[in-house]
């Protein structure tokens, strides 16, 4: 069995179709939804077709179903702002919060303190660094009274992101439920809207007046891991993996793409099962929009022992194909690194400008704790792009109803 020959027994057309049919029958997949329960039985089934064990792991999830949203500005002029509830935020209930709204910058720690936000409400970028869960945290511990992040895109766009605000990891326990989760009630509003506010809170005080609805609550969940038994004595493995959940719509690169590839790859790898020297575990997570990495987390604490004592590597998709891509990136593990290196060297060739970072704690990192080393590659931008899109490294259309089929490059597969 030959690198080539497994390279040539991958389909391109059946990993399209399996994308078709995951965005237009199983739109809108959130964690604890019906539709996501369908979605899992639905990759189950085609695991199976195609002889792969597999198997439905069925776990409780404190998962987060945001619902109405308002935002006002009350002076020094009335105007009402379109704008989304973030995950796990908390509820005003049919109380507003008003106050005065200050720009914090980056929302990092000495930004929010330089610019005093306790008593007020912050507004500060939902993009990375720090992530919008930490940004949560900071405005709770300085003492800020909500939260509202401006999404990312080019300066014009009236597009409303969809994201989570939970820092805590997985499912909480009883001491990270009173120390890990949200405390503030959390908006998401457009770029331009925000832009436009930012430029009013640069000119003088603006007061505004906010509500926010969602319901958080545990619900089951349910996730299909697919099991590719190797024909040899080692009972080493691999993981495969990526969330299947999602925010409202077709999330079609957040995450079926990625859900199309590892079942793809699946089909191909048991055809061979025989002549693999370790076996291959590959996992549809559910609870990572709108639960913070739940499924992962579950799947770990469930083969905790098996992952310590025979765990190689995590490899995560997430995001693969995206239309305009000329870049692949990939965070990985040091002890990964040459190898993997070597790999996208001889397959992608002189094409694709190629990135490296070390793995961090991103997507479904939840295996640094039982000892496996990780590797997740991904399309990527040039800078330039990512800087005109507010730092959306992932496109503009990232975490929003706009996340289409159309977003996806078919050739780019493979």
């Amino acid at each position: 069995m030959s690198e080539e020959h497994l390279l040539s027994e991958l389909s391109v057309d059946r990993a399209w179709k399996n994308i078709e049919t995951i965005v237009k029958q199983f739109p809108s997949r959130l964690a604890g939804s019906d539709i996501c329960w369908q979605a899992a039985g639905f990759i189950d089934e085609q695991l199976r077709a195609v002889g792969v064990k597999s198997e439905l792991m069925e776990y409780p999830g404190l998962i987060s179903f945001p619902e109405k949203a308002t935002l006002e500005i009350i002076s020094p002029e009335y105007r009402a702002i379109p704008a989304h509830v973030l995950g796990h935020s908390v509820s005003t209930g049919t109380r507003p919060v008003e106050g005065e709204l200050v720009d914090a910058g980056r929302g990092t720690w000495e930004s929010c303190e330089e610019r005093g936000i306790a008593g007020k409400i912050a507004m500060t970028d939902l993009s990375y660094f720090p992530p919008r869960h930490e940004k949560q945290r900071i405005f709770s511990l300085q003492g800020a009274l909500a939260g509202v992040l401006l999404n990312w895109g080019h300066d014009d766009s009236k597009i409303l992101p969809f994201g989570s605000v939970k820092p805590c990891w997985g499912n909480p326990t009883r001491t990270t439920m009173r120390t890990e989760m949200p405390t503030l009630p959390c908006l998401g509003i457009s770029r331009a809207d925000g832009l436009a506010l930012r430029k009013m809170c640069a000119e003088g005080r603006v007061k505004v007046r906010l509500t926010a609805l969602c319901s958080n609550e545990w619900r089951p969940l349910r996730q299909a891991v697919g099991w590719v038994q190797g024909g040899g004595a080692s009972r080493e493995f691999a993981i495969l993996g990526g969330h299947m959940d999602s925010w409202p719509g077709q999330a079609a690169s957040d995450n079926a793409s990625g859900n199309a590839i590892f079942m793809e790859i699946a089909r191909v790898l048991q055809k061979h099962a025989a002549e693999l020297k370790r076996s291959l575990a590959v996992g549809f997570w559910v609870g990572h929009e709108t639960g913070t990495m739940i499924g992962s987390s579950h799947f770990v604490d469930t083969y905790w022992d098996d992952l310590r004592e025979n765990g190689v590597v995590y490899v995560q998709v997430d995001q693969p194909a995206l239309k305009g891509s000329t870049e692949w990136e990939t965070r990985s593990d040091y002890e990964l690194h040459d190898y993997h290196a070597a790999v996208e060297k001889r397959i992608l060739g002189s094409g694709w400008r190629l990135g490296w970072k070390r793995f961090t704690k991103i997507g479904d990192a939840s295996f640094f704790g039982v000892g496996v080393p990780g590797i997740a590659g991904r399309s990527g931008f040039p800078s330039s792009t990512v800087q005109a899109w507010g730092n959306a490294n992932l496109g503009w259309w990232h975490h929003s109803i706009e996340n289409t089929i159309e977003v996806l490059d078919k050739e780019l597969l493979g």
